[in-house]
């Protein structure tokens, strides 16, 4: 095989997985922004929850 081609294809090769590594730190990335956007809303809903139960208390 000619070096030029070797070269070629190692240099997509490499192209390619840090293609990969990148997509996977972005969905990563989106993951933990979801989760604390979700825990976010968990802690209103819960705030919401308690106000609610100690109007009812009253």
């Amino acid at each position: 095989m000619p070096r030029e081609l070797y070269s070629d294809k190692y240099i997509k090769h490499k192209r390619g997985a840090e293609k990969d590594e990148d997509n996977m730190l972005h969905q990563k990335a989106m993951a933990e922004e979801l989760d604390s956007e979700q825990k976010e809303e968990a802690r209103w809903l819960k705030q919401d929850l308690d106000r609610r139960e100690k109007e009812i208390e009253r």
